[in-house]
């Protein structure tokens, strides 16, 4: 499972560029005529932080392609803090598969893993 950290990000990564893509398609399609909502219009920036920031504070147009990579590094960029912190903290199982939490200082040793029975 060595590549599981780049599949999980890749995964986080496709996530954003298909909700940017999502947006962008919804946008498109609905009328220009009726304004719109507030809380779509949140929820679009909520989801999309890069594109917010660009269109709120810099004028240059940017396209749906753009947004959606700008969106999938973004989301590929959490993906892989959310699993490298979800990697560190994760508890360890012993051999009768009982739930445990080491130290950290023995979470890299190899002879950390073999918990002594107290009691």
């Amino acid at each position: 499972m060595r590549n599981s950290l780049k599949f999980r990000t890749g995964l986080w990564a496709s996530a954003g560029f298909l909700v940017a893509a999502g947006w962008g398609f919804y946008f498109a399609s609905t009328s220009k005529v009726d304004p719109i909502e507030p809380i779509v219009y949140t929820l679009a920036r909520l989801t999309q932080p890069v594109a917010a920031l660009t269109i709120s504070y810099f004028s240059f147009p940017l396209g749906l392609t753009g947004v959606a990579l700008e969106n999938a590094a973004t989301y590929g960029l959490i993906g892989l803090i959310v699993e490298t912190l979800w990697r560190h903290y994760r508890p360890l199982q012993n051999s009768n598969w009982r739930t445990i939490r080491a130290p950290i200082a023995c979470r890299t040793r190899r002879s950390c893993l073999t918990m002594p029975a107290y009691g």
